[in-house]
C-alpha cells in the first residue's frame, strides 16, 4: 500500500467519483453537514484515509469527495493507494466511534448525554431540526458546544425525575440550555413551573405545556418526535415571555401548509414589540 497526503481539488472529487466502486449508498444528510463544515471553516484534517485498490477504485471516501464538489473548495486528505480487494471489503467491519465515544476521549463528562443534547441545540441553530435523520459530525457538535458554553449546567439542572416523567432528557436540557441562552434567570421560573405545576393558572403556557406532555407520556403508543416537543416548549416560551394565556400548543410540521419550526424569543424582543405596537 502507499500513502499521500493530497490536497483535493472539486475538480479531482468529481473524477474520483467517477470511480466509485462497492460503497454504501451515500447519505445526503451527512454530505451536506460536511459540505457545510467545509465553507464554514470548522473541517479539520483527519488521519480517517480515503482508499483507492489496486485497479484504481474508489472504496472509501465518497461522502467527503461529494461534500468537496458541492462546497466548491479544495481539502487537505490522506490517500492510501493499491488496497487489495479483500483488504477493501474489510473497510468499516470494526466498531465506529460515536460522538460519545469522542467526547469522552476529549476528556467531557456525561458525554452520551452531551452529545444528544448538543445535536438538538446545533440542529436548532442551523435550522435542521426538523431532519430527524440529520448527519451531525463531531465538529459540529463542538460549535454547539462553544456556542451554548453553559450547556454542562443545563444538564445538571435538568437531571430529576419530576422532570424526567415529562421528557426526555435530551430535550429537556437542550431547552434549558437554550432559554437560558435567551432569557438568562428567568429559564429558572419557566422550569421550576414546569416541574411542579404549582400556582399556575388555567391558560398558563407552562401549565398548558405540562399537561399536554404529562398526557403524552401516559399514552405511551403515541409517541411524538423530538422536534414536536422542542417546537411545544418553544411556543410555551415566547408564551410565557409576553405573558399570553393559551389554550393549546400546535406546531404542524407536514401538510399542505406546514408551520416554519418556532424561534425562541429573548426578553428584550417582547419589550421590542410592545414598544413598536404602543
Amino acid at each position: 500500500m502507499r500513502y499521500e497526503e493530497i490536497v483535493i481539488t472539486p475538480e479531482m472529487a468529481r473524477e474520483f467519483l467517477k470511480k466509485n466502486f462497492g460503497n454504501r449508498r451515500v447519505r445526503q444528510s451527512r454530505v451536506d453537514a460536511y459540505a457545510e463544515d467545509i465553507t464554514a471553516g470548522r473541517w479539520a484534517w483527519t488521519a480517517d484515509p480515503m482508499h483507492f485498490d489496486t485497479f484504481g477504485r474508489l472504496r472509501n471516501g465518497q461522502h467527503r469527495l461529494t461534500a468537496i464538489v458541492i462546497a466548491n473548495m479544495p481539502v487537505k486528505c490522506l490517500a492510501v493507494y493499491d488496497l487489495l480487494p479483500e483488504e477493501a471489503d474489510m473497510l468499516d467491519r470494526g466498531s465506529s466511534r460515536t460522538n460519545a465515544d469522542r467526547l469522552e476521549i476529549a476528556g467531557e463528562k456525561n458525554a452520551v448525554s452531551l452529545g444528544a443534547v448538543l445535536r438538538i441545540l446545533y440542529l436548532y441553530e442551523k435550522g435542521k431540526i426538523s431532519y430527524a435523520n440529520y448527519y451531525v459530525p463531531i465538529e459540529a457538535l463542538k460549535y454547539a458546544k462553544s456556542r451554548y458554553p453553559d450547556v454542562q449546567e443545563s444538564i445538571m439542572a435538568t437531571r430529576k425525575e419530576s422532570l424526567g416523567i415529562l421528557a426526555p432528557f435530551s430535550v429537556l436540557a437542550a431547552m434549558h440550555c437554550l432559554f437560558w441562552d435567551r432569557g438568562g434567570v428567568k429559564v429558572l421560573d419557566f422550569f421550576a413551573g414546569l416541574e411542579t405545576g404549582a400556582n399556575l393558572d388555567a391558560g398558563n403556557p407552562i401549565l398548558v405545556l405540562r399537561d399536554q406532555l404529562s398526557k403524552l407520556r401516559r399514552n405511551k403508543k403515541k409517541k411524538k418526535p423530538a422536534k414536536l416537543l422542542c417546537a411545544w416548549f418553544i411556543k410555551a416560551w415566547n408564551a410565557f415571555c409576553r405573558d399570553e394565556k393559551v389554550k393549546a400548543l400546535r406546531w404542524v410540521w407536514d401538510g399542505k401548509k406546514p408551520e416554519p419550526f418556532p424561534v425562541a424569543l429573548q426578553p428584550d424582543e417582547v419589550t421590542e414589540e410592545r414598544a413598536a405596537v404602543g
